[in-house]
């Protein structure tokens, strides 16, 4: 079987979606691959080949720094037939000539000045960062992307097409029975995700404030970062009352979770990280999966997943907001054979495995 290092600059295990993903592909690599995992972590996760490495310094650049450090030491010592990277942190401590598969899910030149909003007033930093990320896309051997978004800014900086493959996220648990389901009263509506400005949720919640038309319960699963500011901002509107912020639970429980509620929030801000970057949120295929009502912007990346099957408004429109909430309130459209035919466990493991076969 062949050696495949999985590294990634991102901390495993974890609620976020960056570990889902990675441990979604790896579950699938291991079918036909020797799998060795190296991430940021605390400890070995149980039953998988797993380097964790435990970088206590708080700033990222400096944990960055560190990681790149680390993996280049592991690479020299633990030789690998195909490296697959996420950032170019682990990705430029590859040896240079080896097959090499850079999966792009976020681009730190783009992503982190909504992080850290201070880097808006360094841009030899972002430069930096982005003279990384196209040094790392011109050594690789095939670029990953999880949806066409991506796949033209790519294309549009000066990657070669034949070297990009879309491979596409998928739903967190199996895709639940397709039972007609009767809203509840008040109407439950969930977000589960970060409280990252591009996700949108501060503006959904002032939206919220003008719903008159029926009684609503909103519940948020979100990680701690940030979340002590925002719980002291919502529960200064009109609504706070009606909102609880939760702790992010396992996909188990997940499932069921979803499964009690009513409507499932998705409102992106048209920025660029959404709408240039590109993106494809594991919160919408879940919601897809559960069976609910999905209010969401109406952006490229959310047409792409939904199609029809989504309850659009238009950005920063509140007006737009609240009819689309009072329509998902009242009705249901079946997302389930979309998600079947473009995003299924079986359509991710099919598309990834292809592009190993390409390798091998």
């Amino acid at each position: 079987m062949k050696r495949v290092a999985l590294a990634s600059y991102d901390l495993v295990p974890s609620s976020k979606g960056a570990s889902q993903h990675i441990l979604a592909n790896a579950h699938h690599l291991r079918e036909v691959c020797q799998v060795s995992l190296i991430t940021l972590g605390h400890q070995p996760l149980y039953g998988w080949r797993h380097l964790p490495i435990d970088i206590m310094n708080p700033n990222w650049l400096s944990r960055g720094k560190e990681f790149y450090h680390r993996c280049k030491d592991i690479f020299a010592k633990n030789p690998f037939d195909i490296y697959h990277v996420r950032s170019p942190w682990e990705g430029l401590a590859v040896p240079k000539g080896k097959p090499l598969i850079y999966e792009v899910n976020g681009l730190a030149s783009i992503e982190m000045p909504y992080h850290y909003p201070k880097m808006v007033e360094q841009p030899q930093l972002r430069g930096k960062l982005r003279s990384m990320e196209i040094a790392l896309l011109d050594r690789a051997t095939r670029v990953v992307v999880t949806n066409p978004i991506t796949k033209s800014y790519l294309l549009d900086i000066g990657v070669a097409a034949e070297k990009i493959r879309i491979v596409p996220n998928a739903p967190s648990f199996p895709i639940m029975d397709s039972l007609v389901k009767t809203k509840h009263d008040p109407i439950r509506i969930c977000y589960i995700g970060t409280l990252t400005r591009w996700q949108g949720i501060y503006n959904a919640i002032r939206a919220l404030e003008c719903i008159e038309s029926f009684d609503f319960r909103l519940r948020m699963l979100c990680p701690s970062k940030g979340r002590k500011e925002f719980e002291k901002w919502v529960y200064k509107r009109t609504v706070g009352e009606k909102i609880r912020v939760e702790d992010p639970i396992s996909k188990e429980q997940l499932s069921l979770f979803l499964q009690e509620q009513d409507i499932g929030l998705a409102p992106l801000t048209p920025c660029a990280r959404n709408l240039i970057q590109g993106c494809m949120p594991i919160k919408i295929l879940d919601y897809m999966a559960a069976g609910l009502s999905i209010v969401t912007s109406d952006l490229p990346v959310t047409r792409y997943v939904l199609g029809d099957g989504g309850y659009y408004y238009r950005p920063y429109s509140t007006d737009s907001f609240v009819q689309a909430l009072g329509k998902a309130s009242s009705s249901s459209k079946n997302t389930h054979i979309r998600l079947n035919e473009h995003f299924s466990k079986a359509k991710q493991r099919d598309a990834l495995l292809s592009v190993y076969e390409e390798l091998t």
